[in-house]
């Protein structure tokens, strides 16, 4: 039997799209405050952010008046994600579930932001909510051993005494796959098609590398990935 753990962010969807979503939220929240056009105040987060400034303090700093930094980071963060799964990772849950594959994942960030985007993604429909494991402080982020240990003891749980093998499929190079690899599971990168929020480096000691690199969550049923089906 295998427990298959996910990243989340730029794994299972991309992250770029929960960041414009946030954009959006702000900048709806900038409208009902100033009248300012929300498509106005969208595109000039768009175009801070890709020059690399920080776009809620540049807001912040041109319309003091409507938001302050907190503000800003708190609809961001707080807000209901307008996001989703696209159809092969559909399809890949579902032939996953079907094969008889225990699905979770692990994750950092603040729970609410989180919990946010799994709902919105509708992931406890493939994983049961034990397998769903947020790491919410920074002193256990991955690559720290808490997340993933709770991911395994609840994953032998639920498979009453059968024999697990643990497969981990992330894509952050510098910390998803430290972990896995040092407990015998194996490990499954998948590669960033260029929209990654977090970009990622092969050039790294053995241990955080990847076994497996994959371009779509369909080639995990190749026979020289997975041996899953």
């Amino acid at each position: 039997m295998k427990a298959i753990c996910f990243d989340l962010d730029d794994t299972l969807y991309k992250e770029i799209d929960f960041l414009k979503s946030g954009y959006r939220a702000v900048s709806e929240y900038v409208h009902k405050q100033l009248g300012v056009a929300a498509v106005t105040v969208y595109n000039s987060l768009i175009e801070w952010y890709k020059s690399g400034e920080n776009p809620f303090r540049m807001l912040a700093d041109k319309f003091p008046s409507a938001c302050s930094l907190e503000d800003c980071l708190a609809v961001y963060r707080n807000h209901f994600p307008d996001i989703s799964l696209n159809e092969e990772t559909i399809n890949a849950l579902d032939t996953l579930k079907s094969e008889g594959c225990l699905l979770g994942l692990v994750t950092d960030g603040r729970r609410s932001t989180q919990m946010n985007k799994i709902n919105a993604l509708h992931l406890n429909g493939w994983m049961p909510e034990d397998l769903i494991i947020i790491n919410d402080r920074p002193d256990i982020f991955k690559p720290f051993p808490a997340g993933y240990e709770t991911f395994a003891s609840k994953a032998l749980a639920l498979a009453s005494g059968q024999p697990l093998d643990f497969i981990y499929v992330g894509d952050n190079t510098a910390k998803d796959f430290l972990y896995p690899n040092q407990h015998g599971w194996k490990t499954v990168c998948l590669l960033d098609d260029g929209q990654n929020i977090h970009k990622q480096s092969f050039d790294l000691a053995p241990e955080y590398r990847p076994q497996t690199i994959i371009h779509g969550l369909e080639e995990l049923f190749e026979p020289d990935c997975c041996g899953i089906a």
